[in-house]
């Protein structure tokens, strides 16, 4: 998981680096996938099955 959210901080630039915050809590084994959600000029995670399609279209990313 370490590497995963190395790539995330790769993906994201400073100033989205910033706006990401939150913990990941309890999350269904199944479900080890998420979607980068913008709300507010904050981004959330939003978990979802990796066979699924995030809200914007995009693949979901893996973690």
């Amino acid at each position: 998981m370490k590497k995963q959210i190395l790539n995330l901080g790769k993906a994201l630039n400073k100033v989205e680096q910033k706006s990401f915050w939150g913990g990941f809590g309890s999350v269904d084994e199944n479900d080890r996938c998420f979607c980068l959600i913008q709300k507010g000029g904050q981004f959330y995670a939003h978990y979802v099955d990796c066979y699924s399609t995030c809200p914007d279209g995009s693949d979901p990313l893996q973690y």
